[in-house]
């Protein structure tokens, strides 16, 4: 037997007021579809918006209980009346009222009469005639005799009320009608005017008056005092006593033209009788009756008064009809075998619903749609949807997503809206809810509870049948659904929700889906189903042409229900803060599984800790393993389990989703099986745990599934690190395959081909796999050995033509991991092993290396990186490809140099800062340079308006600080500008907290300036002294008031260390504001004037009390500075000190450049290095300690020294013991000269067409190189030593070199080149020392004179020592002897020309100067680079390159063989243009090619005779930032394809090398420096 079916009662207040926001949601959404397809509704007739006569249904509730009928006044409509405006969604009778809680069994009628006094008719009617009318309607109604005792409530506006009086004495007289009286129960006046109103004098006059205007017999018996009114009243107060009586009085005035008056006054809108109700409305006459919206005031009055009567109205026929009513019930449910509540399921969902979610769902434009039967009717009229087209709506969402929580929203919704539902949900749990047939029969008993014909139909089937077939869905559907039920016409739909039809058997949901797909047409019923994606239920609807609505959850829209459930359920006592982080990790964690969602929370509420917290967010609740192994079962039976089992293996494993095309090639290697599924059914084969994101991307629904998958012990278990080794090797057959081929001919195509699908996810993650791959699986190191030394090259061209490297410096960490699992699992003695270890190396140093140039040209990795690794790296013997055309000569480090990048700059470099990611130099004129830590490409520059005197970078935020002479400037870590704070003295140092929320600057004054990070508000200055009055300082050898020369802070240890001149060392205590004491160095002890130090540094690790302490006399001391002892000393020039974050190494630097490394504890020397040049400032090291910077002049250098990754795992610092064993491997010094800086090139020199190329050097010797092997063939010494070279001039016809040293001393010398080869000196005509700074120096073309010239003329002199002739020279003009004519010398000052004679150095022509005419406007700025004009002997071009405003660079071209010394003027050709990169060198012509180097590194090339016509110049190759070692780098073309290039101390011989050609376009913008 079923339980005892409840009677459905009668809505409490509160359940009224919680329901309603769903039927006010409901009446809004139809409201803002209405506006949305207002162009396509067509316009509606007056006629039409006044409403139809008579009695009209407007809502027919399947069981009736109370009938509402509206009865308009004077002038009005059964419509209009009760509408706003002319949009129909606001005539709330019909479209507001049946949505409302409590109207679901109120029939709404309205009755329409004849009342519009301005026609031109004249009417005899009478109150009497319309009252008598609607009674007759009332009679007559096929409606209201069904059931025919329901009670009425007559609702009237203005004369209306007089009609529905009139109506009701009519029926009390009559006998026939006395069924009608006697179901009167209440009535409601609105603005009624019982005693008559005065308008209706105005209105008679205008009757009379106007012969357009009938007169109308009704509108007189409004007159107050007319005898109808009186008659009515007098007959009415006693026949109504049982009558419940509403009365509303209008509170505003009416505007009628230019007067406002009040229409019906309080007095005669109240009957005053006793039980009256009486209140007034905020409204007019017109208006009380209609309303802008259902939120509006007055409706929410009236809707409260009918409640109160249909409360009323309820209680009376529950009563009178429960028993009826249960057996009745009792009998559907014999007949249909129910034996269970639905409510229970309904009532289990329900309560994991919280208050507002799920509200997207019904919200919701599709919803709507299939929800609004009206509204799409219509709209089908227009020829775009019917309501057919939104019969069915499915639901789908990936396994516990939340669907059948939407299911039960759905329901409540629905049933707050007043619309029939009926619902069922399948719950693999219960397998009563599984079966078909059992589905069928809850929903036709659900039917029959809630509507009364059809509950009739089912008794009237249980009388004639007595029972049905319980167990054969086809005969109930034929029996009870196609026969009984679907016959009675409705006219309201009926809505099934059916929850997770995929949890039933397949062929009963095939079979269901099958039968609905054939419903007639105008079967007034929708369906709502919900299941995971199925394709088999979307196929039937498309063969049946049925079409389907959809809808999904696991949306951004679900995920804030999910929100919304867990805050509602779990309440976080402890720090809001901490709270709300936990909340957030369940809400990204929960990914739009509610179910997951759910179940975590309740475990939280049983932790009391953080940690047991945290631990909870990992763990994978029992009940979701329950879940998945249900399913995985399920796809275990399938005949594609193997395919899934592979499609989730490699869903689990990647780090990124794959898309489908990458999951179908992945899946072709891995198992040779060709995926043929559409994708949309790729989810559904794996039992819906994985889903394609909005990206096309393949993905586990939730985390929990990797989980579950990799420990389970289950079919489908995937051993983690065997399934990351299968992916590596696959991940590397693809790189081993023709994808990656590198190409044969060194003429790169610039279009490579695209990669295959999965070939750009093997490029990218081949190495993630490898370091979670299994240490005792061989195969993938023997595939990574095969593609290091085969298709390398191929793979970072793929990745530099991303636009970064990325993907190669997370590649060398995950090999590093790799071959630490291999170290760890066995000795490492396997050549495989050793060759990727250097193969990572390599690779570590090409980024660092040849970053920024990889990524300016991809292709460059063929053919020019491999030549300019060291040969001893495995980079060069693998893929260096010289040839006789193809070669480079000269003397280069064998391996890589400890130095991995140098930054070069054209102002001094002030400061560096460096954290994970980035690393910043500061320079003088005040702007902040920000590079790429590990390619070290220009990410940002930033203005700091000031030299920047102090970098440092937060160890948290990723916050740069910068510190200038008058203000702190913080910079985000997105090099965005915060907030800058004034400075009052000069900062001698910059720190951050380790937290990053305060910045503390020393300053010169002994205080410490704190800022906070967030606000940049500046809090209480810190001292560091006492004051004049204070005895703490006695025995101090530094006074009050005394500045310091360096502070240098500890923040782990919260001390300052404070160094006067000639003092010892102070150490402050920062928390107690208070001096630890004075250090002094062991036998300095109370001298006057102690050692001055030169610079200091804290250990930064907060276990190791140790500061160190480099003094001007030769000693570094450390000792802790709490108790002030001594603990080691040694002797070592040093000016400046830097410690890594480690700990571990103390790093100094001296005035000569040179670098040592020690290590801290115990001032054991590790490492030295020579640093470039004689200058270093300051050495700071990278986050990670591998790393350090120096700074010195104009550059930047990067060392990486192989010392620093030597660090053993049992190097404990705490244990000096273990440190000393540690490193007493290590040699104690290692010497590593880059350079012979006092051999360094000055000048080079080549003479055209000659073989040999001569270099001066700094230390005043002149070498004669081989220009085929860049081999020193002569060595000259005619200069004092260690006096550099500054110029040289060859005159190659009469064997005659000029060279002028910086003593400004030049020497004439003519050599000979003997038979053997060998050169020597034949004499020296010429050794003259000049007053003045030699700027320039030309020979004649005879050899026997020599011009000189200096700042303010030019000199000839003849060999034997005379002084042939002076001229005006400006120290911007350049000589140059003409290209064509060797008799004549030019000289170029500005826009000048002017033209002399070689041999006495005559000015030729008839004017003084020649005009140099530019061919395009320059602008204002004009920056020529050295105001150098190019020429090349034999080729009459001569050029200069200019730099212009905007980044433009004119090249100003003059044809030498155009100028006439007689003319004004002569022309040139200009091109403007503007470069990727600015030029920073201008080396030199050849033929009409103009070479010059940009600031990338490059070597560049324009054509001039052509470049202006086209949109291109070339790019040959380029210089590595290790060979650029200072701003002015001297370089000179020796052939249209050689180049050579001076390297601190070598010359380099580029052979061929400028034969490489790559089209570089001028920019549209400009990429900087």
């Amino acid at each position: 037997m079923a339980d005892e079916t409840p009677w459905p009662n009668p809505p409490r207040l509160e359940e009224v007021q919680r329901k309603r926001g769903s039927s006010l949601a409901l009446i809004q959404a139809r409201l803002l579809r209405l506006k949305s397809f207002s162009s396509q509704t067509t316009l509606e007739s007056p006629n039409d918006i006044r409403g139809p006569l008579g009695l009209n249904t407007l809502y027919e509730p399947s069981e009736p209980r109370v009938d509402f009928i509206f009865v308009h006044g004077l002038g009005g409509g059964s419509r209009k009346t009760w509408s706003n405006s002319d949009n129909k969604l606001t005539y709330w009778p019909k479209e507001w009222l049946p949505s409302e809680p409590g109207f679901e069994h109120v029939r709404i009628n309205s009755y329409g009469y004849n009342s519009d006094w301005t026609t031109k008719q004249q009417s005899n009617l009478t109150l009497h005639d319309f009252g008598q009318a609607l009674l007759a309607d009332m009679y007559n109604s096929p409606q209201l005799r069904k059931p025919g005792n329901t009670p009425i409530v007559l609702i009237a506006h203005s004369m209306g009320g007089l009609v529905v009086k009139k109506a009701y004495l009519l029926a009390t007289r009559d006998q026939m009608y006395r069924g009608i009286a006697d179901r009167i129960h209440s009535m409601y006046f609105l603005a009624s005017p019982h005693r008559g109103a005065d308008s209706a004098k105005a209105i008679t006059r205008l009757l009379l008056a106007s012969p357009s205007h009938g007169s109308k017999a009704y509108v007189n018996e409004l007159l107050p005092g007319s005898g109808t009114l009186q008659a009515i009243n007098d007959e009415f107060r006693h026949v109504c006593l049982d009558l419940h009586l509403w009365s509303f009085f209008e509170s505003a005035t009416t505007t009628a033209g230019p007067v406002a008056v009040s229409i019906v006054d309080k007095e005669s809108a109240t009957i005053g009788l006793p039980g009256e109700h009486v209140q007034y409305l905020e409204a007019d006459h017109r208006h009380i009756c209609k309303f802008e919206n259902p939120d509006h005031p007055n409706y929410i009055i009236l809707l409260r008064c009918f409640m109160s009567t249909i409360q009323e109205l309820d209680s009376i026929y529950t009563i009178k009809s429960l028993d009826q009513y249960k057996s009745h019930m009792k009998l559907i449910s014999d007949l249909l075998g129910i034996q269970r509540r639905s409510d229970s399921d309904l009532l289990a969902i329900t309560e994991k619903q919280h208050k507002g979610t799920c509200e997207w769902l019904t919200k919701s434009d599709i919803f709507q749609e299939w929800l609004d039967t009206d509204t799409t009717s219509e709209l089908g009229q227009s020829g775009t949807k019917s309501s057919l087209n939104s019969r069915f709506l499915w639901l789908k969402g990936p396994p516990g997503s939340g669907k059948s929580v939407a299911s039960g929203h759905v329901v409540r919704y629905l049933e707050a809206c007043n619309s029939e539902c009926s619902f069922h949900f399948f719950n693999h749990r219960n397998n009563d809810t599984l079966s078909l047939p059992k589905l069928l029969r809850s929903l036709a008993f659900q039917m029959a509870k809630s509507n009364l014909e059809i509950r009739q139909g089912l008794l009237e089937m249980a009388e004639n049948e007595g029972h049905i077939q319980k167990d054969d869905h086809l005969v109930i559907w034929n029996m009870v659904f196609v026969n009984c039920i679907f016959q009675i016409e409705s006219s309201q739909p009926h809505f099934w929700v059916i929850d997770a039809l995929d949890e039933c058997p397949t062929k009963s949901m095939i079979a269901l889906v099958q039968m609905l797909s054939k419903m007639d047409p105008k079967t007034p019923l929708k369906i709502l189903f919900t299941s995971r994606p199925n394709n088999q239920v979307e196929n039937i609807f498309q063969q049946k042409g049925v079409p389907l609505l959809k809808l999904e959850t696991g949306t951004e829209e679900s995920l804030l229900d999910i929100a919304s459930y867990v805050k509602a359920k779990w309440s976080y006592s402890e720090e809001s803060a901490t709270g709300e982080n936990l909340l957030t990790e369940v809400l990204r964690k929960s990914n739009g599984i509610f179910l997951w969602a759910s179940l975590i929370i309740g475990r939280l509420d049983e932790a009391y800790s953080m940690e047991d917290m945290e631990d909870i967010l990992q763990q994978v609740p029992s009940e979701m393993n329950e879940f998945y192994t249900r399913i995985t079962t399920a796809i275990a039976q399938s005949p594609s389990a193997e395919l899934a089992k592979c499609i989730l293996k490699w869903a689990i494993c990647v780090p990124k989703p794959l898309t489908i095309e990458e999951m179908k090639d992945a899946i072709r290697m891995d198992i040779n099986r060709t995926i043929t599924a559409s994708d949309d059914k790729l989810g559904h084969l794996c039992g819906n745990l994985i889903a394609v994101d909005k990206e096309g991307r393949l993905q586990v629904i939730h985390q929990t599934i990797t989980a579950f998958l990799s420990q389970e012990a289950s079919d489908f278990r995937v051993d983690l690190p065997s399934a990351h080794s299968r992916l590596a090797e696959i991940c590397l057959e693809r790189l081993n395959g023709k994808d990656f081929t590198p190409p044969r001919s060194r003429r790169v195509s610039s279009n490579r081909n695209v990669l295959a699908a999965f070939s750009g996810y093997a490029c990218v993650y081949f190495s993630y796999h490898l370091a979670h791959s299994s240490s005792s699986n061989d195969a993938p190191l023997l595939l990574l050995t095969r593609f290091l030394n085969s298709n390398l090259l191929s793979w970072i061209e793929q990745v530099a033509a991303t636009g970064s490297l990325a993907i190669l410096t997370e590649a060398i960490q995950n090999l590093r991991v790799y071959l630490e699992l291999k170290d760890d699992s066995r000795s490492p003695i396997g050549k495989e092993f050793q060759e990727v270890k250097a193969w990572i190396r390599d690779i570590a140093r090409l980024v660092t290396n040849f970053g920024p140039n990889l990524l300016d040209s991809p292709s460059s990795i063929y053919f020019l990186v491999p030549s300019l690794c060291p040969p001893t790296s495995l980079l060069y013997r693998r893929f260096a490809k010289f040839s006789k055309q193809f070669r480079f000569m000269g003397s280069r480090p064998e391996g890589w140099d400890d130095r991995i990048a140098c930054l070069l700059y054209t102002e001094i470099v002030m400061s560096v800062a460096s954290n994970a990611y980035n690393v910043a130099a500061g320079l003088m004129h005040g702007n902040i340079m920000v590079y790429s830590n590990d390619t070290f490409e220009l990410a940002a520059t930033l203005p700091n308006g000031e030299a920047a005197l102090h970098l440092s970078f937060g160890s948290v935020s990723g916050i740069l600080a910068s510190c200038g002479p008058r203000k702190v400037t913080l910079w985000s870590g997105r090099h965005e500008y915060l907030w800058s704070g004034r400075l009052e003295s000069l900062p001698v140092a910059l720190y951050l907290s380790p937290d990053d929320s305060e910045i503390l600057i020393p300053k010169q004054d002994g205080s410490i300036a704190v800022f906070l990070s967030k606000s940049g508000e500046r809090l209480k200055d810190l001292p560091l002294y006492h004051g004049p009055d204070s005895d703490s300082d006695e025995g101090d050898q530094v006074s009050y008031g005394t500045l310091p020369s360096i502070v240098r802070l500890s923040i782990p240890h919260k001390l300052a260390a404070v160094a006067y001149r000639n003092s010892p060392l102070t150490i402050w205590d920062l928390d107690r504001s208070s001096k630890v004491g004075v250090f002094e160095k062991k036998g300095c002890e109370n001298v006057y004037n102690s050692p001055q130090i030169v610079d200091m540094v804290f250990n930064p690790v907060s276990e190791l009390d140790l500061i160190a302490i480099a003094y001007d006399d030769g000693d570094i001391v450390t000792c802790d500075p709490w108790d002030l002892e001594q603990h080691s000393i040694y002797h070592l020039l040093a000016h400046s000190l830097a410690a890594s974050p480690d700990g571990r190494i103390l790093a100094t630097g001296d005035t000569r450049g040179v670098i040592h490394l020690l290590l801290f504890r115990t001032l054991r020397l590790l490492y030295r290095i020579d640093a470039i040049g004689n200058i270093l400032w300051n050495i700071i090291f990278a986050s990670n300690s591998l790393r350090f910077f120096d700074i010195g002049g104009t550059h930047c250098n990067v060392w990486e020294p192989l010392i620093l990754t030597q660090k053993d795992s049992s190097d404990d610092l705490s244990s000096e013991l273990l440190c000393d064993e540690v490193m007493s491997t290590v040699p104690n010094t290692k010497p590593r000269r880059l350079v012979h800086t006092e051999e360094g090139i000055s000048v080079i020199e080549h003479p055209p067409n000659a073989d040999f190329v001569f270099c001066g050097r700094w230390n005043g010797s002149i070498t004669v190189h081989e220009l085929k092997s860049s081999n020193i063939v002569m060595y000259f010494q005619f200069h004092a030593r260690m006096v550099g070279i500054l110029h040289l001039k060859w005159n190659p016809e009469y064997s005659t070199l000029v060279s002028v040293d910086f003593s400004s001393r030049c020497i004439v010398s003519r050599l000979s080149v003997m038979p053997n080869g060998k050169w020597h000196l034949v004499q020296q005509p010429f050794n003259h020392r000049i007053d003045e700074a030699i700027l320039q120096v030309l020979i004649s073309p005879d050899a026997l004179a020599v011009l000189i010239r200096t700042v303010n003329e030019a000199k000839l002199w003849a060999l034997d020592g005379r002084l042939i002739s002076v001229q005006k020279s400006s120290g911007k003009s350049t000589w140059i002897t003409h290209p064509t004519d060797p008799k004549q010398v030019l000289c170029i000052t500005g826009y000048i020309l002017r033209v002399f004679q070689w041999d006495l150095l005559t000015k030729i022509g008839l004017y003084p100067d020649l005009r140099i005419m530019p061919s395009i406007e320059l602008g204002r700025l004009m920056i020529p680079y050295k105001e150098v004009w190019l020429t090349r002997s034999g080729y009459s071009l001569i050029a200069r390159i200019t730099r212009l405003r905007g980044h433009e660079t004119e090249f100003m071209i003059l044809d030498s063989s155009n100028i006439d010394p007689n003319a004004v003027e002569v022309e040139t050709t200009g091109i403007k243009k503007k470069l990727l990169a600015r030029v920073r060198v201008v080396i030199g012509l050849s033929k009409s090619s103009l070479f010059f180097l940009d600031r990338k590194g490059w070597i560049c090339s324009i054509d001039l005779k052509t470049s202006a016509a086209m949109d291109f110049y070339t790019r040959h190759f380029f210089i590595p930032l290790t060979w650029q070692t200072s701003p002015d780098l001297r370089l000179c073309i020796t052939s249209r394809s050689t180049i050579a290039i001076a390297h601190e101390d070598q010359l380099m011989i580029f052979h061929g090398f400028l034969d490489f050609e790559e089209k570089v376009y001028f920019a549209e913008h400009y990429d900087g420096d």
